[in-house]
């Protein structure tokens, strides 16, 4: 521990429900590394893409028993350039992001093939979430019943929202990307 310069060796294992969450591969930091690797290794097949920044590599294929296994390895990377008033991608000058073709989030499947099969992803997780039950309809015909003035019913309805309405983000499960349903 007395001996200049430190050397730390770490290793770690993030094991993925959900392809939707696949993380992505940051080997650079504002200290200068070694060497890096990135091991993945599939169950089953997955079709996948990944793109690189600041990195350009091919991956070892190979197999381990049933598994497929992809492996991306950096040998000697310098500190990051750092820079002032830079925007925040800029933070990461190296990294090697990861998408699957098809995903599964809790009892929903999606695909990042197109913008229309996410669109199509996220309707079908939405689905029916937004249908104000009628006790609510009733009460908020009640609130604007005697108004005409577009605006004062605006405001008649922003006050009502304000009062009853309590926003409190606790996301546990998929709730980070499925709404809340109008009842609720």
């Amino acid at each position: 521990h007395n001996k200049y310069p430190y050397i730390l060796k770490y290793r770690y294992k993030n094991l993925t429900e959900s392809l939707y969450f696949w993380n992505d591969w940051y080997p650079q930091d504002n200290i200068p590394v070694l060497s890096a690797s990135y091991k993945l290794v599939l169950k089953k097949p997955v079709k996948f893409k990944y793109k690189q920044i600041g990195i350009e590599i091919t991956p070892e294929k190979f197999a381990e028993g049933k598994d497929s296994v992809y492996l991306w390895i950096l040998k000697n990377i310098p500190n990051m350039r750092i820079e002032d008033y830079m925007p925040a991608e800029f933070s990461k000058q190296k990294v090697i992001m990861f998408t699957a073709e098809n995903f599964k989030v809790k009892e929903y499947p999606g695909s990042f093939t197109s913008w229309d099969a996410m669109g199509k992803w996220y309707s079908e997780m939405a689905a029916g979430r937004s249908i104000l039950p009628e006790n609510y309809k009733t009460e908020i015909k009640e609130q604007i019943k005697n108004e005409t003035d577009k605006h004062k019913i605006i405001g008649l309805l922003y006050d009502y929202l304000l009062d009853k309405t309590r926003y409190v983000a606790i996301e546990m499960g998929i709730a980070g990307l499925q709404p809340q349903k109008a009842g609720e």
